[in-house]
């Protein structure tokens, strides 16, 4: 997708994808995620999510990364931050205590001074946004080069019938996941039916799961 659709999608309010509460999966696995009280998080894609504030509120540092520049301030408005963002290269970066979004591609990220050196990773919604000739690129050359070794990355992704739907979010099955990661250790924490969060009269689907994988990048 590029970057017109997104803007798109903020400035029209076709945002499904945003949640106004805390996402249930970081809540019930941050204890396999989050091993200290001062992890560095890396959310990319991160859009307005909440949950970046439920991690900066236990402590750690958060990183994210959003392309689309309303949504950032949106965020920031909506939490009653007043930022000055700050234009640096590729991305500019808006920063508030522990808690920073670098706004831009977020391929950019791996080759910014204000990269993070991420202890761990929240991706609820990146993977699956990007279709799959990018996912590869994604996931060698911006996950596993802001990664310190030993980080772990919680991935939260659809797993669908292509045929009966095109993304985003785009089906992300086992197979894929496994191939992606082939280096890392891998499991799958949960599997949940999904098909009332995308099934649409005009688009029944037979079959959709979400699921959530702890994959531990090697030491």
């Amino acid at each position: 997708m590029d970057s017109e659709f997104w803007e798109r999608a903020w400035a029209t309010g076709r945002t499904g994808f945003h949640q106004a509460a805390v996402h249930h999966a970081l809540v019930r696995h941050a204890p396999r995620l989050l091993r200290t009280d001062s992890e560095v998080v890396f959310v990319p894609l991160c859009g307005r999510s909440v949950d970046m504030i439920w991690l900066e509120s236990r402590g750690h540092t958060v990183v994210g990364c959003e392309l689309v520049a309303d949504a950032v301030a949106g965020f920031f408005s909506e939490h009653e931050r007043t930022v000055e963002p700050e234009a640096r290269g590729a991305l500019t970066v808006w920063r508030s205590g522990r808690l920073t979004v670098l706004q831009g591609d977020v391929f950019a990220v791996p080759d910014h001074p204000d990269r993070p050196a991420a202890t761990a990773v929240w991706d609820r919604a990146a993977l699956v946004a990007l279709p799959p000739a990018r996912r590869g690129a994604y996931v060698r050359d911006v996950l596993r080069a802001v990664c310190v070794p030993g980080a772990r990355i919680l991935l939260s992704v659809f797993d669908y019938d292509s045929a009966e739907m095109t993304g985003p979010p785009f089906s992300v099955p086992e197979a894929d996941v496994r191939a992606l990661f082939s280096d890392c250790d891998l499991e799958l924490l949960s599997r949940e039916d999904a098909r009332e969060l995308l099934s649409r009269p005009d688009r029944p689907l037979s079959r959709c799961a979400v699921d959530t994988w702890l994959i531990t990048v090697p030491a």
